[in-house]
Formats: C-alpha cells, structure tokens, sequence
C-alpha cells in the first residue's frame, strides 16, 4: 500500500483532517504510524491466506499439480507477507 493510498484512505475515515497538509508534522507523524499499523495487518492478511493455500493443498493430496500449486502459492505470499 503506498503513502498516497493510506492518506487518502485516513482522510475517508476522519482519522486525518481533509484540511490538514501532507507535510503538516502531526499528519506526517499520524501517516507514519499508519504506514507501520498497514504493513502489520497485510502481514497478518498474508499469513492467513498462506494457511488457506496450505489447508487446500492438504485436499489435494491425490492431484500433484494443485498440491504443488497450493504450496507454491503459500511460499509466496509467506515471502511477500514478512515485513
């Protein structure tokens, strides 16, 4: 998620005044705990939906394709998923 994507989104929920500057200190020090807090849940959002990966790989024990698949995807989003 980027910077501009967190303001705008801050801003829709009232958490950082519309009229408030990009550089205003107190929004730079708000947007700068957000950008730490939004990194920490698409973490977590990566660990969930690497254990439903690996939950369906378990499923497809009989197809080697989708169960390679399935823990293929779940590697990668575990990459992707470490802060």
């Amino acid at each position: 998620m980027t910077r501009d994507e967190i303001i705008r989104m801050a801003r829709e929920a009232d958490i950082i005044d519309f009229r408030d500057a990009d550089d205003d200190p107190h929004t730079a020090q708000m947007v700068e705990f957000l950008e730490r807090f939004a990194a920490l849940v698409a973490a977590d959002e990566g660990i969930a939906c690497a254990i439903s990966c690996e939950v369906n790989a378990a499923r497809w024990v009989d197809d080697m394709r989708k169960n390679y698949a399935a823990h293929e995807c779940a590697a990668a989003i575990r990459a992707r998923s470490t802060p």
